[in-house]
């Protein structure tokens, strides 16, 4: 499921990233779905949802979170003024995390994303089973360049460890503008961290 949060001057990469998930989906097999927040309230009752479905129904989602964000006010939201703290994004996944009995994947395509592990407590479920997000800017190019890729060797290879590879982000696979140096390990790209 990939959940976007942009200004609509800001939807072509995000389209281009999700018509490829959605030509994998397609071609591969697995569900996939484009969910389109503006506002705060809304992007809690996508997350309520996915709970309930996750819960009721047995759904195993992969999130994408393909918003703005940075490291003091959380997600930030299409709408402009419209955010979500880390915390509170935290709280909404660890719900969907504890629906899914600890099988939540969430992929941050957002800048700082990797800040959505900060709020977890050692003494509480964790938000998700593993996140892969970056802890600095990251640059919409290396989104281009490696998450669709991401989505289509897990479900072809059908491992989580095979799909996040060093070698799956190689820099032979970036355009050197598309990496923001000086960032996380994996060409500046996305850190994995797991909960569970």
């Amino acid at each position: 499921m990939w959940i976007v949060s942009l200004p609509e001057a800001e939807f072509g990469p995000s389209r281009r990233m999700t018509e490829d998930v959605a030509a994998h989906s397609n071609r591969i097999g697995f569900h996939f779905s484009r969910l389109d927040v503006k506002r705060r309230s809304e992007l809690v009752v996508v997350l309520n949802d996915i709970n309930h479905h996750a819960r009721e129904h047995g759904l195993r989602p992969i999130l994408v979170l393909d918003a703005h964000g940075n490291r003091g006010d959380g997600l930030v939201l299409g709408e402009p003024g419209e955010a979500m703290t880390w915390t509170e994004l935290g709280a909404l996944l660890q719900q969907i995390n504890v629906s899914t009995l600890n099988n939540l994947c969430v992929i941050g395509a957002a800048c700082f994303s990797l800040h959505a592990i900060a709020p977890t407590k050692l003494d509480q479920a964790a938000p998700f089973f593993v996140l892969l997000a970056p802890e600095q800017e990251v640059k919409v190019g290396f989104l281009e360049l490696n998450v669709p890729a991401f989505v289509e060797r897990l479900f072809t290879h059908g491992s989580l460890d095979d799909a996040y590879s060093r070698e799956a982000f190689s820099s032979t696979s970036l355009r050197e503008d598309a990496v923001h140096r000086g960032g996380p390990v994996y060409q500046g790209g996305l850190q994995r961290q797991t909960c569970g």
